[in-house]
């Protein structure tokens, strides 16, 4: 009986065992799924970016922008938000 009992156990625990790795596995492909969706469409989002111009007013530092323009040349040229980030 004790023989029977311990093999059940065993069943049992490796029962469960597969079942929380199937249910990884969904969760894996799930992940897969939705990085290659993402993945798909990178090219048009850096496409964008370069179309974003930002003024060049917008990049600098707070202190500069209420200051009077000077000839040093404190002042930034426009450039496209893909420029920026990168």
């Amino acid at each position: 009986m004790a023989v029977i009992s311990n093999l059940d156990e065993n069943i049992n625990r490796m029962q469960k065992r597969l079942d929380r790795l199937l249910s990884q596995c969904d969760r894996l492909a799930s992940v897969k799924e939705k990085g290659q969706e993402i993945l798909t469409g990178f090219n048009e989002v850096l496409g964008t970016l370069s179309r974003i111009v930002v003024p060049g007013k917008l990049l600098m530092p707070v202190s500069t922008v209420n200051e009077p323009l000077s000839d040093s040349g404190t002042s930034m040229e426009d450039t496209t938000l893909y420029d920026w980030i990168s």
